[in-house]
């Protein structure tokens, strides 16, 4: 019953928001609190329920991202194609790269995913006929808005149909970690030898985590392609791996909701630090070695934890 009354006081806060503010940097930062929300629970399907960890998983934001921008730019297909394949590529990608690195475990298979995203930014800077090069790409058509523009204006259309691409991946992951799926993962993460003696298809589970994983992110990344019209080989960089890092770490993995308190609070804690922004990530490290020191768990499940108990006492 608290968790149903949780997300519904969670849904009207979205609904309601961009009719309460006219500010378009407020609009673009729950944009952007979208599209972090939907990379986070990315990660958190690999990070949190079968025990790897990809540093490369900005690769398939920015192969989401350019797959989109460059439909977008030289056959002007329309949004629902270019999201569309901006998945397909990147869960094709994911494909083709887990059938060499999903037989390898620990430090090999954290490496090979980081080299996997250092290779795809090579590629993006020099292959300057597709990608743009240095200079990215431009031209990508921005969110259509002309269905609603009697309605709502652009910023607002953004908006809503970000957040109705959250709910649509939250439904969809929900569904799976409350299933057998979900059980086999954790299964897997905590013991993979024991979970494959008991007939969990190791191999299966896990390659299916990933092309979801990776097509989540590659439709977060086709959507900022189309919501920002410019991409670069920047979405390559590590740092976007760093991110979604600390927000699943700290707000906690194998957890629904931890990585979304994560994408809210390095979404809105950015912006009030903008004075330190060469600062940002050594921030992020010391809330990383913080976390793990204090909430090995992450923030969400202490919380949880502490509020049960508190519960009972009373």
């Amino acid at each position: 019953m608290k968790n149903k009354l949780f997300f519904l006081v969670a849904l009207l806060v979205v609904v309601v928001f961009p009719f309460l503010t006219k500010s378009n940097y407020l609009l673009h930062i729950g944009i952007m609190t979208g599209i972090w929300i939907i990379l986070s629970t990315s990660l958190n399907l690999v990070l949190g329920y079968t025990g790897q960890t990809p540093l490369g998983h900005t690769a398939f934001f920015g192969i989401g991202a350019f797959t989109a921008g460059i439909i977008s730019v030289r056959y002007n297909a329309p949004l629902f194609v270019t999201l569309s394949m901006g998945v397909v590529g990147s869960a094709i990608a994911a494909y083709f790269l887990g059938r060499v690195t999903l037989q390898l475990r620990g430090a090999y298979f954290v490496l090979s995913s980081l080299a996997f995203a250092e290779v795809l930014k090579l590629v993006a800077i020099n292959w300057e006929s597709l990608t743009g090069g240095p200079s990215g790409l431009t031209g990508i058509a921005p969110i259509n808005t002309s269905i609603f523009d009697n309605l709502l204006h652009p910023m607002q259309t953004s908006y809503f149909l970000i957040w109705g691409l959250v709910g649509l991946v939250l439904l969809i992951v929900y569904r799976i970690i409350n299933s057998s799926i979900g059980r086999s993962l954790i299964a897997i993460s905590e013991n993979e030898k024991l979970a494959g003696s008991i007939g969990i298809n190791v191999y299966r589970f896990t390659i299916g985590a990933l092309l979801l994983s990776t097509g989540i992110a590659g439709l977060g990344g086709a959507y900022y392609a189309h919501y920002i019209s410019f991409i670069s080989p920047d979405l390559f960089y590590m740092t976007y791996t760093v991110t979604m890092l600390v927000m699943v770490i700290s707000g906690g993995r194998r957890t629904f909701v931890g990585p979304i308190i994560g994408a809210v609070v390095f979404t809105i804690l950015p912006e009030l630090l903008r004075s330190a922004e060469s600062y940002r990530m050594a921030i992020y490290g010391v809330i990383i070695i913080l976390t793990i020191t204090y909430f090995p768990e992450g923030v969400f499940p202490f919380l949880r934890t502490k509020l049960k108990s508190v519960g009972r006492s009373q």
